[in-house]
């Protein structure tokens, strides 16, 4: 697992992409998260499973008052499971290297025994109401 520019992403690492960018309640797209990694704004990270790409992850450093922490922004793919103790170890050593106090991610429901199994704790619920008639992406949930 390395950080990658946006440029070097395959075809299957964009579609991987567009999946996870789809389920966002923010309704941001694929070219604006690429944006923010060509600017800086966030990571680009391909995930090897067997040597092969066959996942990615875009993290962002963000400042808080009581520290910086490493964000799990975005994640998609096909077999990461597999990895997912070398991905969390390259995430946190990449957290520990820019100073970061913690990591967060927010998952589905379902990924919360994995994520257990590597050391994270439910901190909370993100509840979520949308408001007015423009969906934000969140047709048919």
């Amino acid at each position: 697992m390395g950080l990658i520019h946006p440029s070097e992403c395959s075809g299957f690492e964009l579609e991987a992409l567009e999946q996870s960018v789809a389920e966002d309640f923010a309704g941001v797209d694929a070219a604006k998260v690429l944006s923010e990694c060509v600017v800086g704004g966030a990571q680009l990270w391909r995930v090897l499973v067997e040597n092969v790409a066959r996942g990615i992850l875009v993290t962002q450093v963000r400042e808080w008052p009581s520290g910086r922490e490493l964000y799990v922004w975005h994640m998609g793919g096909e077999g990461i499971v597999k990895v997912m103790g070398q991905v969390q170890e390259k995430l946190e050593e990449y957290a520990r290297a820019c100073d970061c106090a913690w990591v967060r991610s927010l998952s589905r429901p379902g990924a919360g025994k994995l994520m257990r199994g590597l050391g994270y704790e439910v901190h909370a619920w993100m509840m979520l109401k949308q408001l007015g008639e423009e969906k934000n992406g969140l047709a048919g949930r």
